[in-house]
This record gives C-alpha cells, sequence and structure tokens, in this order.
C-alpha cells in the first residue's frame, strides 16, 4: 500500500517547471489530492 498526496503550483507539473533565473521560487501546494483540488479551485 502506497501513499498517495497532490502537488500543485497552478503549473501542469511541478518537475516540469524550467526556472528562468537562480534562485526562482513558485508557490507549492502539498496535501491530499482533495486538499490540493479545493485549493485550486480558490
Amino acid at each position: 500500500m502506497g501513499l498517495r498526496g497532490g502537488t500543485a503550483d497552478g503549473e501542469p507539473r511541478i518537475p516540469d517547471l524550467k526556472p528562468k533565473e537562480l534562485h526562482q521560487r513558485t508557490p507549492l501546494f502539498i496535501g491530499s489530492p482533495a486538499m490540493v483540488e479545493e485549493v485550486m479551485k480558490g
């Protein structure tokens, strides 16, 4: 049984982000899939 969770920053996939500058920051939401979905709905 594996752990499942969700992550989001408003972009498609966090690992696919290409940094544009050194020390670039992005919002990050971590939690259960339901919690992340609730945050993304606003």
